[in-house]
C-alpha cells in the first residue's frame, strides 16, 4: 500500500461476480431459452365447473340488554 495502489482488486472481483450471478439468475427466471422461440396457440379453456347447490340460511339477531353502569358506580361510593 505504500506505493500508492489502493488495493481495490478484491472489491472489483466481488462486484463483478455479483453482476454475473444476477445476470445468470435473470436468464433462468425469464425462461432460459437461447434458440428462437416458436409461437404456440393458447390452451383451450377448461370447462366451467358445475353450479354449487344453493342453501337457504336464516340469521336471527339476539338482543341483549346492557346493564346500566351508572347504578354500579353509585353503589361503590
Amino acid at each position: 500500500m505504500a506505493d500508492g495502489n489502493s488495493g481495490n482488486g478484491a472489491l472489483y472481483f466481488i462486484v463483478g461476480a455479483l453482476c454475473v450471478a444476477v445476470a445468470i439468475g435473470a436468464f433462468f427466471m425469464l425462461g432460459g431459452n437461447l434458440g428462437p422461440s416458436t409461437a404456440q396457440a393458447p390452451a383451450a379453456a377448461p370447462p366451467a365447473p358445475a353450479a354449487a347447490p344453493t342453501k337457504n340460511v336464516t340469521i336471527e339477531k339476539i338482543e341483549v340488554e346492557r346493564p346500566d353502569r351508572r347504578d354500579d358506580r353509585r353503589d361503590r361510593r
